[in-house]
């Protein structure tokens, strides 16, 4: 079973000071999890902290998650913010096939 701890996350595309692991959940959906300044996380959004570059996954107490279905012609995402690692595997759990 595919777990938080499974993530593989990476350096944000958008920035040095964010992360973003992706995995796909089987039937055209993907999960985005991201976390940083100006996400949905903790610390994260507009959060006055020293941000340094390349942060780990331990630095960060919740996320932001999305689901992306690439099923349409555009792609539909649900988003949602400040989700724990409990709050995380629960997603996958619900949406992995």
């Amino acid at each position: 079973m595919t777990e938080f701890k499974n993530l593989h996350f990476k350096q944000h595309r958008n920035t040095k000071k964010g992360i973003q692991a992706t995995m796909s959940l089987g039937n055209n959906k993907i999960l985005s999890v991201v976390a940083g300044p100006g996400f949905y996380s903790n610390p994260g959004g507009v959060s006055e902290c020293d941000w340094k570059d390349n942060p780990h996954p331990s630095q960060f107490s919740s996320f932001e998650c999305a689901i992306i279905n690439q099923a349409h012609d555009e792609d539909e995402m649900d988003v949602v913010g400040w989700q724990s690692r409990d709050d995380i595997n629960q997603i996958i759990r619900n949406n992995e096939q």
